[in-house]
């Protein structure tokens, strides 16, 4: 995102509301009261046109988003005296910090000398953040979303004329404070509750301390039931967070009522995964819904299989060579079933057998999802194994189809069930998160397939 953009957004942000073609705000600083619920009382009052927002903006970028260092390749950042860690609390649907007094929890450590904090993003790392949007994928469309970011309903309208602020200021900073000081002030006030970092500060902690300091701390967090991981990307903390807008939702109105009885666990293990926000969760009871399928699709293939030989016109039960030509049929197909993977195979074989099958797969997943999978394989798998689990949906003729694809749903279902030292393949909930997510929508798209093709009950025309 570029900086104009950047300042149009801003400044939307900061005189928007219920005139946003206003040319000039006041700002009501006040010390105590609720303005949600009594009338506060005003202590100081400013003036700001956008002549002093676009002053205001040219110091911001010169001063407060320079002083910004990442640290090494994490989502560590240093700014100023203080480090930042981009983190992500309970799920999209939890909003931790409206159960956090003033915004903020903070401690410090005596014995340790440093100060640890879980509060809102400050406004200069967000920029930042935004600013790099091109080389992190932020999934942000267009400006409306953008705004998403920020909380712009003003409940303190209603205390005074359209172009009026309020905002709260400790009692001893009142007079102080400088016009641009407050103006930074009302937009961190602007910022969404969602937006947490984890922020530690000590006027002498190493650089190369910080991210075993803030790993330890994210520990100690969740070893005292608080939901908190750390981002592995910009795009993992904006999106998690961020609530769909009214326009974002599915439309309902193109959801069609059933026709067909589904399998209820089968429909349980898919609901758990749709609702959780979790790629680990997901993918695994998105596999749950395939594995189901394992022995009722071997066994019913070798009933047919039998029930063929035994039917067909030219068997014999006295020729012993064809009944013995049965037998090692069945115990070929159990050798070959034996593997977990196998079964695998044999499911979608089974469920994906015709091109139609395949093109109605392809039908749940986006262009970019389909060419990723015939291109790339997380990094947590074998890199050596690259050329056996990319899978090619466009070329579906290609007689290894299932075993590539099973192969490749296999192998991410093991590096999250086994993590054994020494293993090439292994899962890392941290490290590896954003990864699964692209792998989640194949795996979906598998099991909301097999459960509309596995049901044989239609549902009666009349109740």
């Amino acid at each position: 995102m570029d900086k104009n953009s950047i300042n149009e957004m801003l400044k939307l942000v900061f005189f928007g509301g219920s005139n946003p073609t206003c040319d000039e705000i006041n700002i009501n600083l006040y010390t105590q009261n609720n303005p949600v619920i009594n009338k506060p009382d005003v202590i100081r009052k400013i003036s700001v046109t956008k002549e002093d927002f676009d002053q205001f903006l040219k110091g911001f970028f010169d001063k407060k988003i320079k002083q910004i260092k990442q640290i090494n390749d994490s989502m560590i950042f240093k700014n100023n005296n203080e480090y930042e860690g981009l983190v992500n609390t309970l799920n999209k649907y939890g909003m931790m910090m409206l159960s956090i007094p003033s915004g903020t929890i903070s401690k410090k450590s005596e014995q340790l000398g440093y100060r640890y904090s879980l509060k809102k993003i400050s406004l200069e790392l967000l920029v930042k953040i935004l600013q790099d949007t091109d080389s992190n994928r932020i999934n942000l469309k267009d400006q409306s979303d953008i705004l998403n970011l920020f909380l712009t309903m003003d409940f303190t309208n209603n205390y005074g004329g359209l172009n009026d602020k309020y905002l709260q200021i400790d009692k001893d900073k009142v007079d102080s404070l400088s016009k641009d000081e407050i103006i930074y002030k009302l937009l961190q006030s602007k910022i969404s509750l969602n937006l947490i970092v984890l922020t530690m500060s000590s006027d002498n902690l190493e650089i190369t301390d910080v991210k075993d300091r803030f790993s330890s701390l994210l520990f100690n967090l969740n070893f005292n039931k608080i939901k908190i991981r750390v981002s592995r990307d910009y795009e993992d903390f904006l999106g998690v967070r961020n609530y769909p807008n009214l326009n974002q939702w599915p439309d309902l109105l193109n959801v069609n009522p059933p026709t067909k009885v589904y399998d209820e666990n089968s429909l349980h293990l898919y609901s758990a995964a749709n609702w959780s926000d979790n790629p680990f969760t997901q993918y695994i009871s998105y596999y749950q819904v395939i594995e189901q399928k394992f022995t009722q699709i071997h066994k019913e293939n070798l009933i047919n299989l039998v029930q063929g030989k035994l039917t067909y016109p030219k068997f014999y039960a006295e020729d012993k060579e064809e009944v013995f030509s049965i037998i090692k049929s069945i115990i070929s197909r159990e050798q070959n079933n034996k593997t977990e993977e196998k079964q695998l195979e044999e499911v979608l074989k089974h469920y994906f057998l015709y091109p139609d099958d395949f093109s109605t797969l392809k039908k749940s997943l986006t262009d970019d999802q389909i060419d990723y999978y015939s291109r790339e394989i997380p990094s947590f798998l074998d890199q050596s194994m690259k050329g056996k689990l990319l899978v090619d949906l466009n070329n579906i003729k290609q007689q290894k189809i299932y075993n590539l694809l099973g192969s490749r749903i296999y192998t991410i279902r093991t590096a999250l069930v086994h993590n054994k030292e020494g293993r090439t393949s292994n899962y890392d909930p941290i490290n590896n998160y954003s990864e699964l997510i692209k792998e989640v929508p194949l795996v979906r798209a598998i099991a909301g397939n097999i459960i509309i093709n596995s049901s044989k009950k239609f549902l009666n025309r009349r109740l």
